[in-house]
């Protein structure tokens, strides 16, 4: 991964919000280079109380739905909260039931079951609550802004239908009698961030006519974490207002809950509520009936918020086997088709998956792969049901609608998504996904930035990472999307120790060590590392973020590993690898007859007179010449384990087997040879050394020919494939698969050629 480094700040911008809002230099450069560059908005950044709220009125439709909400309280309806069963619609439900109850309202609620209901309004449910007694007005929330069907019904019997919802607007809005949801909203309004529960506030705000509304910010902080909402705007004012409130916390269910799972309220921050509070609310949707996270939310009986808090905590230790069960089942999948991982987007299936933690894997996947990752559970007979989950750059929910026409349903927002499918659609679906997320990924230089860089904050020596400094950086706090912790880096130090933690050894705690001897121990979460005790001893740059954590009653900083780079001296180190770069040299021929015994790796490209070898036939030598640009960084660090080389000498070439005519052509000619010397037996490695590709690649090509008729594939491993000619005539084929492939090697190899040499130690 290339690392960026931070970009310069314009020193009169520096000095004039400097000189206002004080601290460490670090807070300044930040708010600048994330486009904070005025005094109001830096200092209404830092400090909520400085922030003025936007109007609720903002939304659109908002009059309209406060004031039938008002009839429906003064009159004395009964209104029915329809939410949706994860903790942003928990929350929002919660905040109605009980505001709308503060103020007279004759309220119930109805929450989804995520297992035989799924999300939103499912007309048959409906027609089942209504016939359990009368109900004037329906109020959705997180929920309800593409249920045709259903508001249809409702309001054909005379009940009204608010919706207040965030996600994606449909192309047409449904037929209710007021629809308000911040996506109405220009994308740079304060509003326009707002979750399910931020727009159910938003409601209640308008309602309650300047009487104090802050007691419901605790919920709207859960769920604005908990949904991954954009921090900017009113969504981050509201969470820095939320956190205040949940520090000192009154609900007694979230009180039974911290004693329980043995928490420090006063500590209560977004990390808090993402890794400990929002997946014991989520393992009651998951796994049972979140209708109880409202009981749960809003009891004022101290023994049943006990009981809630334990059977939570129950749900989740069940959560967490069952994602690990999951994620182990997905890590198999790839381990046995490899070539699920040159998908732009990664999409698996099973069908003994359960559909209510298979968001929480997708997330793991997507920071482990760093794509979208869409998982689906296919019980036998059923539909299939998946959460996709994204990255930044990629909006997982238009990349879905563009191929809506493959699925039974969906619906979600920029980062999260939810659909229904049949199972035979999904390899269709898994190679139009791909495609979409590709174009949308796509760089001027031919690679995804998000796969490519790594765009670091500050630097910072091992000294400098002291408690005054993280003080001083929480201003900046709280962090999320749209406003990511800060990504430092320190160079050149030596990881002195490695200890492998866990209950498996799946995380590691290194401890590294700068030239002084200060040391700082770095947490690697699910390294993968196989033989951790290699990594002792090397002199490494490293990339982190910081925490501040408590362990044993003592407060210290953690800091969290997130890549590492050779130190950029260490060359000088024992047995270090000196890299020259020949790739703008006029005559490197030259250069390299001059080399005593070198390596010369060379696929498909002619360079006579020098002599040269493929990925089959290398030695061990002092000299490695990369003459042609590697098909991936997986095959050229395999060459550079099999040579051991003291030197090498980068050149990269084009191969001109990435056009699929000129591969194709190329692969007739291995395929002919195979028939007449070797009874059409193919070693898979051989062929792709002979065109310079991926051993994945050489398979999808023989599966072309196999689909033109040019041959049959009378049997296959991963190291060989046996053919057999075939005499039908020959016939068109789909080519995207193969395509996607040599396009993804083009892609590497361009910025190969291009790169700075640190992309490649």
């Amino acid at each position: 991964m290339l690392w960026l480094d931070p970009p310069p700040v314009h020193p009169e911008t520096y000095q004039r919000i400097y000189q206002v809002i004080g601290g460490h230099p670090l807070i300044t450069e930040t708010l600048i280079r994330r486009g904070i560059d005025q005094i109001e908005n830096a200092q209404t950044f830092l400090d909520a109380a400085l922030y003025q709220p936007a109007s609720a009125y903002d939304l659109p439709n908002m009059a309209k739905a406060v004031e039938r909400v008002k009839k429906a309280v003064q009159t004395g309806q009964t209104i029915l909260i329809w939410g949706d069963f994860d903790v942003d619609g928990q929350t929002a439900t919660t905040l109605l039931v009980t505001a709308l109850r503060a103020v007279g309202g004759e309220v119930k609620y109805h929450i989804p079951n995520r297992h035989s209901e799924g999300h939103g309004i499912k007309l048959e449910r409906l027609k089942s609550l209504l016939g359990e007694g009368k109900i004037d007005l329906i109020i959705t929330c997180d929920t309800g802004i593409a249920e045709y069907e259903a508001i249809d019904h409702a309001q054909a019997q005379g009940i009204d239908v608010i919706v207040t919802d965030h996600h994606k607007l449909p192309e047409k809005l449904p037929n209710a009698f007021a629809c308000v949801n911040p996506q109405m909203l220009p994308s740079d309004h304060p509003l326009a961030t707002l979750p399910g529960v931020g727009c159910a506030y938003k409601l209640i705000e308008a309602l309650y006519e300047g009487q104090d509304t802050g007691r419901f910010l605790d919920l709207v902080a859960l769920g604005i974490v908990a949904d991954v909402a954009v921090q900017r705007g009113d969504t981050r004012y509201l969470l820095q207002k939320g956190l205040v409130i949940l520090r000192d916390v009154r609900r007694l269910g979230l009180q039974a809950m911290i004693e329980i799972g043995k928490l420090d309220p006063t500590r209560i921050d977004e990390e808090m509520i993402g890794f400990e509070i929002a997946p014991r609310l989520n393992a009651l949707g998951r796994l049972s009936d979140a209708r109880q996270a409202v009981e749960f939310l809003a009891t004022d009986q101290l023994e049943q918020a006990r009981i809630l808090a334990q059977r939570l905590e129950g749900f989740n230790n069940e959560r967490k086997l069952l994602t690990e069960q999951v994620f182990q089942g997905a890590e198999e999948q790839i381990r046995q088709d490899p070539n699920l991982l040159n998908y732009a987007a990664l999409v698996l299936a099973h069908p003994a998956w359960v559909g209510g933690v298979i968001g929480i894997v997708a997330n793991r996947l997507v920071e482990k792969y760093q794509r979208p990752v869409v998982l689906i559970a296919t019980p036998e007979g059923e539909i299939g049901r998946g959460s996709a989950r994204s990255v930044a750059g990629v909006d997982i929910t238009a990349a879905i609608t563009a191929h809506r026409d493959l699925l039974e349903g969906y619906g979600g927002h920029t980062m999260a998504a939810g659909i229904s499918i049949l199972p035979e659609r999904i390899g269709l679906f898994r190679r139009e996904l791909a495609n979409t997320v590709r174009a949308m990924r796509q760089t001027e230089i031919g690679v995804t930035k998000t796969d490519a860089t790594l765009q670091i904050d500050a630097y910072l020596t091992l000294d400098e990472i002291q408690p005054a400094l993280l003080h001083d950086l929480a201003r900046l706090a709280p962090f999320g999307t749209g406003n990511p912790a800060l990504l430092f880096a320190t160079k050149n130090a030596r990881i002195a120790q490695v200890r492998t933690i866990g209950r498996t050894g799946e995380h590691l705690r290194l401890v590294i060590e700068n030239e002084q001897g200060t040391r700082q121990d770095v947490l690697w979460w699910r390294a993968g590392i196989d033989e951790p005790s290699q990594l002792e001893n090397r002199r490494v740059d490293v990339a982190f973020t910081l925490r501040e954590s408590q362990y044993k009653g003592q407060r210290e900083i953690r800091l969290q590993y997130v890549d590492m780079r050779a130190a950029e001296n260490a060359e000088s180190a024992p047995n270090a690898v000196e890299w020259i770069d020949l790739r703008s040299h006029a005559d490197p021929k030259n250069v390299i007859a001059s080399l005593k015994h070198p390596c010369v790796w060379n696929e498909a490209v002619a360079i006579e007179p020098i002599k040269s070898q493929q990925r089959t036939q290398l030695y061990q030598a002092d000299d490695l010449v990369i003459w042609s640009a590697p098909p991936d960084i997986k095959t050229l660090k395999t060459v550079i384990e099999q040579v051991k080389p003291q030197r090498i000498y980068v050149i990269g070439v084009a191969n001109p087997n990435d056009e699929i005519k000129q591969f194709l052509t190329q692969l007739i000619g291995i395929t002919k040879y195979a028939l007449n010397q070797r009874e059409g037996r193919i070693y898979v490695l051989q062929a792709a050394a002979a065109l310079g590709q991926r051993e994945n690649t050489i398979h999808v090509g023989f599966e072309q020919l196999q689909a033109r008729q040019i041959i049959r594939i009378l049997h296959k491993t991963i190291d060989t494939i046996v053919i057999e000619k075939t005499d039908g005539p020959q016939r068109q084929a789909e080519t995207e698969k193969l395509e996607t492939l040599l396009n993804e090697t083009r892609a590497f190899r361009n910025y190969f050629i291009k790169a700075p040499l640190d992309f490649m130690r």
